[in-house]
């Protein structure tokens, strides 16, 4: 069978065919794209719109035919109405699908070439053949779509390889508007070229972006760590301090007896008052854990100053499992989000309770607070404004999620009712 002879026994539609054909494979690229609202009903226009195509003649100049064009603009126009995409992205994809249209179209060509005794065929077999393997292949190009969740990505390279795999696909439909007689030759170079370039508006900018998001992952490990080693050190100081400041509640307590000059009721009351605040120093907390210690008494200390109160419930012995770093990481976030959001409280809210125990051979940590001053809260778009000097922003959650996921953990965060609640699980070692 010869090409007008094949084309005559499968193109009953006309251009209105054309677009159809053009319309399946943009549905099946735009699996992941963002529809718009109302998706399935927008559908019924994006295809009646194309009913007049059926009566369009062929709008020829210099041997060209300009009504694929006209057919390219409608499907252009319906996946701006079907999806809400970045031009650039609509675009590429209405490219993509006119080059999987003409890559199919090739494809079931060659199958028809190679099928003996074609011309004996009738000729509404041929035509169902051609729309039974048209729909075949699309159904398998939805599949892989769906599966690999391919899409177009915008970074450096989309405008490059937009230009270069459009460019790709008009010169090759231009250059088959001058062919007279398809050979199997011609229709390989049609595979190939169109082939090349749904991998240029695919595949290149995935590697690129997967090349990119490795190195931000790469590049934020080394400022978690670093942060990490951070607390750390901080947590090395505070235990200086620590030391020191028993050291000067000692000489304080000697330096009281030696008050002399004060009349008795004046003498009661600063002793009073010294005392009370001895005490606030002196109530470190014991929990079986130094570095745990440490941080719950510098907490408790600094929620003191801010009036905010903090009560805990805390197996520090549970806690060992985790190296120093981590747990002063994990730990000091955890109460640093918690300060930060009591501290905008009034009253009785402002409240915090850290609660941390071994259960069923997992370590629970959890710390509830109250935040009427968030209104939403999601991981993505959490941006912590503890360092006003710009140095690092938003790195207490993310250091961790980091550590927990280091363990085979994890940290749930929930936002109900005005009370934020942050829970890390992480499984302890048999060993």
């Amino acid at each position: 069978m010869n090409y007008m002879g094949f084309i005559n026994e499968v193109t009953l539609g006309g251009y209105l065919q054309f677009y159809v054909e053009l319309l399946l494979p943009l549905l099946c690229l735009g699996i992941h794209c963002k529809k718009r609202s109302f998706f399935y009903l927008r559908l019924i226009p994006s295809f009646a719109i194309s009913i007049p195509l059926y009566f369009l003649p062929a709008l020829s100049l210099f041997g060209i035919n300009f009504s694929y064009l006209i057919c390219f603009g409608v499907l252009a126009a319906a996946a701006f109405f079907l999806y809400e995409e970045p031009p650039f992205i609509i675009v590429a994809t209405t490219s993509a699908a006119f080059a999987i249209q003409h890559l199919l179209w090739n494809i079931i060509a060659i199958i028809f070439g190679l099928m003996p005794h074609v011309d004996s065929f009738q000729k509404w077999s041929i035509s169902l053949s051609y729309y039974l393997m048209y729909g075949a292949f699309v159904l398998l190009i939805a599949l892989v779509w769906f599966k690999t969740k391919l899409r177009i990505f915008i970074n450096r390279s989309l405008p490059i390889v937009m230009t270069v795999a459009t460019a790709i696909v008009f010169i090759t439909w231009l250059l088959s508007q001058y062919i007279s007689e398809w050979t199997v030759v011609n229709r390989l170079y049609t595979i190939l070229a169109t082939s090349f370039a749904l991998m240029c508006l695919y595949l290149f900018p995935a590697l690129m972006k997967g090349t990119e998001d490795s190195m931000m992952l790469r590049n934020e490990k080394v400022v978690l760590e670093n942060l990490i080693e951070q607390q750390a050190r901080q947590n090395d100081t505070s235990a200086e301090l620590r030391e020191i400041m028993r050291i000067h509640i000692h000489d304080l307590r000697h330096e009281l007896e030696a008050i002399e000059t004060y009349s008795d009721e004046e003498k009661k009351n600063y002793i009073e008052k010294v005392r009370a605040d001895l005490d606030m120093y002196q109530g470190f907390a014991k929990t079986g854990n130094e570095t745990v210690d440490i941080i719950l008494t510098e907490k408790s200390l600094l929620c003191q100053t801010k009036g905010i109160r903090f009560n805990y419930i805390v197996d520090g012995e549970a806690l060992s499992v985790l190296p120093k770093a981590d747990m002063v990481a994990l730990v000091g976030n955890m109460l640093d989000n918690a300060i930060e959001a009591s501290s905008k409280e009034e009253g009785e809210n402002r409240l915090i309770k850290f609660h941390v125990q071994a259960v069923h051979g997992l370590l629970s940590i959890e710390c509830v607070n109250f935040a009427h001053s968030i209104s939403s809260f999601s991981i993505e778009d959490y941006s912590s404004s503890k360092t006003p000097d710009g140095q690092i922003h938003g790195y207490g959650i993310k250091s961790m999620k980091y550590i927990a996921k280091r363990y085979g953990g994890s940290v749930s965060f929930e936002l109900k009712g005005g009370i934020f609640t942050v829970q890390a699980v992480l499984p302890i070692p048999t060993n």
